[in-house]
């Protein structure tokens, strides 16, 4: 299990924080609202290679036999969100 952690935690630096450093030092609420974006993408349209390049999302879906368009309702959209500064 700590292997699969330290996994995800790679990826997150090498494929988001690594970009997002600047942000990270001087402006941490932006950061916050890009990181969630971030992962919110990793989840649900993000191709994983131990998914057989499926998203979680759309690997669930395929589980639990479930059209992509009945489970939008799910997902949040941090766009429409206002900063608290």
């Amino acid at each position: 299990m700590n292997a699969k952690i330290e996994r995800y935690n790679r990826t997150v630096q090498e494929e988001f924080v690594d970009y997002h450093l600047e942000d990270m030092a001087y402006d941490l609420p932006s950061f916050n609202y890009q990181l969630t974006d971030w992962l919110i993408w990793y989840n649900t349209e993000r191709p994983h290679w131990t998914l057989k390049l499926k998203s979680p999302l759309r690997a669930l879906l395929d589980t639990l036999q479930l059209p992509l368009a009945e489970s939008n309702m799910l997902w949040t959209d941090t766009h429409n969100l206002q900063k608290n500064q």
